[in-house]
């Protein structure tokens, strides 16, 4: 689809898990992935908390048509600095025409 853009959710857990996200802001696609993503954390504190986190979706594809990598998969890179900040960085090939 090519989106990026920024999400912001509110997360809260009960020290182990996640038991609650509440969406701040951010494009309804991008939002479920975040959610879906922040759903898989585990902590090995044990003190229920709520925090603020903001994901970033980047995408590094070419406008232009490049053969030579057309054939590629896409490639998906995650930089997280927990527990307040995620980079997700996608690069996809175009397929040839």
């Amino acid at each position: 689809m090519g989106l990026q853009g920024m999400v912001k959710l509110e997360v809260t857990t009960d020290g182990h898990r996640v038991t609650a996200v509440k969406v701040i802001s951010g494009h309804p696609v991008l939002t479920q992935a975040a959610i879906q993503n922040v759903e898989t954390w585990q902590f090995d504190d044990p003190a229920p908390i709520s925090f603020p986190v903001t994901y970033f979706f980047i995408n590094q594809s070419d406008s232009k048509k490049d053969s030579s990598s057309a054939d590629a998969p896409s490639k998906c890179a995650a930089k997280m600095e927990l527990p307040d900040k995620v980079t997700v960085t996608t690069r996809a090939a175009f397929p040839r025409r």
